[in-house]
């Protein structure tokens, strides 16, 4: 499940899905449903998580250290 963020992002987040399954990054049979906050209530989880990889990348480790063992970091090798 994916948090709706409008008609013109969520048209980018559907190409980049798109792209990922041509690519193979992504399976062609995952199903993938576009929610709003209101509806879904825990759609804010993700939203917690990948910002705190976000500031990882920045070199800020505050959250994602917070999160501790409850999230584990997988690397994918290229194509």
């Amino acid at each position: 499940m994916i948090e709706s963020r409008r008609e013109q992002r969520d048209r980018h987040d559907r190409s980049l899905l798109t792209s990922l399954r041509r690519s193979g990054t992504a399976h062609r049979d995952m199903a993938v449903e576009w929610a709003r906050p209101g509806d879904e209530e825990l759609l804010w989880l993700p939203d917690a998580v990948a910002g705190a990889v976000t500031w990882w990348l920045d070199d800020d480790r505050i959250y994602l250290d917070e999160l501790g063992s409850l999230i584990e970091l997988v690397t994918v090798d290229g194509p």
